[in-house]
């Protein structure tokens, strides 16, 4: 991601304020969003489907969303940013099918046109999730213990307090030499991305999850993504499982995004939804999982944040995860900041995915500062479902080599970057009631 983020957005505090104080249930911004007018999508265009021939592809527009020039005020209000120069947009969206199964799901800036935006326009999704009140969420099935005994995670509160944390090395960072390298800064200051996705926020699920599981009417996150311009695969193409995201008529759909100006001019953006799905299902077919996000980290003792030496490749490596419940695995992806090159991740000790970072291509360049800026703009797919089940070992590896790719800029700031992150995101799919 830049997929998610480092933990859930806690929206609709407007139904359970008498359980949660509405600042410490905001804190992604959709308390605003829930309080206004729904956004109606203002396009929506139709396409081939790609995953089963049997379903309705779209991509739906929302906007536009002004934002700010680079260098004026980016007040954040009652919501929690993670990158300070950015701006937040906050809203309830239709348009969306209902009593349909979606199969896939791909969030993106765009133009009035409904055309891809990026860097190349001055823009830059730090990322943007849509939550869907009424679905319950699926809660992850992993969890992982520190080497003091403390159950590690992403470290959520370390974030908001925006203390430093300790050496990689000694919580899954190592060089590629076998060189140690770690000094954790401050991560609300910088926050590149996150799919997610969460990216980073889908992590938090299962800390959170359980508060989430309790209220009335029920949340999750439906989309979770950065600037990778990859989306979520619920149902992998070809697959005998059968999984996906069911959104009933009854649901309620929420968007926030954080987005990044790098222009010193104000400009407008749009949002756009690419989504493929299988419609006129009054009610969920039981021979579909249902799926929800989640990650893990490879620092989940210490800070999600990174710091990579600039002069040789380094390689960090995660501590083992524990597998909770039964399920599936899907659409494993990395969610690294630019600079990371490739990740691993395997299921006790073998290999289950390894994707490579993709760079550039047609969209995702800029020249910053005379110097050539690259992002990632996708990564390399894995294949098929992974069955998991309880008692299971996950592990992660992610490199990173700002030799060959540079961190990102910061847009106040271009002599500055960015710091790094190394996730791996994926779907779980399991059968519910």
């Amino acid at each position: 991601m830049k997929s998610l983020l480092l933990t859930l957005p806690l929206a609709h505090a407007a139904v359970v304020t008498h359980l949660l104080q509405p600042r410490q249930f905001d804190l992604f911004g959709l308390q605003a969003g829930m309080a206004g007018p729904v956004k109606p999508a203002i396009l929506k265009t139709k396409s081939t489907p790609l995953i089963d021939s049997g379903a309705v592809r779209e991509k739906l527009l929302w906007g536009p969303f002004p934002l700010q020039p680079a260098n004026g005020s980016h007040p954040a209000g009652t919501t929690l940013k993670l990158d300070p120069a950015s701006d937040v947009i906050s809203t309830k969206i239709s348009g969306l099918c209902t009593d349909c199964m979606v199969l896939f799901a791909k969030a993106d800036l765009a133009t009035k046109t409904g055309e891809k935006a990026d860097i190349g326009q001055g823009v830059y999704s730090h990322h943007v999730i849509i939550t869907d009140i009424g679905h319950p969420m699926v809660m992850m099935p992993v969890t992982v213990r520190c080497p003091g005994g403390g159950m590690g995670g992403f470290n959520f509160g370390g974030m908001m307090a925006g203390s430093k944390g300790g050496d990689a090395a000694a919580k899954g960072g190592s060089g590629m030499a076998g060189m140690s390298h770690g000094g954790h800064a401050p991560v609300v200051q910088r926050r590149q991305a996150s799919d997610s996705p969460l990216s980073g926020l889908l992590g938090a699920l299962g800390k959170l999850g359980s508060t989430l599981s309790t209220l009335a009417p029920p949340i999750s996150v439906f989309v979770g993504q950065g600037d990778e311009g990859s989306g979520l695969t619920f149902q992998t193409k070809g697959s005998t499982l059968k999984s996906g995201f069911y959104l009933s008529a009854k649901d309620q759909l929420n968007m926030m995004a954080e987005v990044i100006n790098y222009k010193n001019v104000g400009q407008d953006v749009y949002i756009t939804l690419e989504y493929e799905y299988i419609p006129n299902l009054p009610t969920r077919p039981k021979e579909y999982l249902d799926v929800g996000m989640g990650a893990i980290n490879v620092d989940p003792c210490g800070k999600v944040a990174l710091h990579p030496p600039a002069d040789k490749p380094v390689k960090y490596t995660s501590l083992p995860w524990d597998v909770v419940g039964d399920g599936y695995l899907l659409d494993i992806r990395p969610h690294l900041h630019d600079g990371g090159v490739n990740m691993t991740f395997s299921v006790n000790g073998k290999v289950a995915c390894s994707s490579q970072a993709v760079y550039g291509g047609t969209d995702g360049g800029a020249v910053i500062n005379g110097e050539k800026w690259e992002t990632i703009t996708a990564y390399t797919p894995c294949g098929d479902h992974v069955a998991i089940k309880k008692g299971d070992k996950l592990t992660m590896e992610a490199w990173y080599d700002l030799t060959a790719h540079r961190l990102r800029p910061q847009s106040t700031d271009h002599a500055e970057s960015a710091e790094g992150m190394a996730l791996a995101n994926f779907i779980y799919a399991k059968q519910v009631a």
